[in-house]
């Protein structure tokens, strides 16, 4: 009688990285640290408002996640929201790159661990900001006018995650992260 595979549960992956470390004779807290922000999923979601431009709003969105597609969905109630989808710490690097140039490392990152709750990072970007590449902390409602763009970052190890975005200037994750992938 032939094996039915069935499928495997989205931490599939994360379970197999965890035999591989399991597997090396004495894993350290780098390389535990270094597997579990390996698996990240991000959501980035903006609401195309009537009086927007379709392709200013996309043109936002790339400006954050460049190598992403972009999904439209309708809602019932008519309004449209423009969603990405992405998955890995590489995902966000264009992110990073964007908070270290606009040298707002510190303030990002005590935003991005007072959003953080449990598994789960939350965070809302001005999207005229964004439509211009500069990165631009809001509130999800009232502080920006055309409503922000809202990005949920979903990771077994958040801190990591907010390590990689914002670290520290002169220490942090940047460098071990560099030299975790030599390895």
């Amino acid at each position: 009688m032939p094996m039915m595979r069935t499928k495997q549960p989205p931490t599939s992956v994360v379970t197999s990285n965890l035999r591989y470390i399991i597997m090396l004779r004495s894993p350290t807290a780098e390389q535990l640290r270094a597997v579990l922000a390996m698996n990240v999923n991000v959501t980035a979601e903006s609401i195309l408002n009537p009086t927007e431009d379709k392709a200013k709003v996309e043109r936002a969105l790339q400006k954050l996640f460049p190598s992403a597609p972009i999904e439209k969905t309708s809602k019932p109630d008519d309004s449209v929201v423009l969603r990405i989808h992405g998955s890995g710490l590489e995902f966000l690097s264009n992110l990073r790159s964007l908070i270290k140039q606009e040298r707002i490392r510190s303030a990002a990152r005590s935003i991005l661990f007072s959003r953080a709750r449990g598994q789960r990072i939350s965070m809302y970007l001005n999207k005229q900001a964004a439509f211009v590449g500069r990165i631009s902390f809001c509130e999800p409602v009232g502080e920006s006018p055309l409503g922000p763009i809202s990005i949920e970052i979903e990771s077994l190890d958040p801190q990591s995650v907010i390590d990689f975005l914002a670290s520290s200037p002169g220490q942090g994750f940047s460098r071990e992260f560099r030299e975790r992938r030599r390895r």
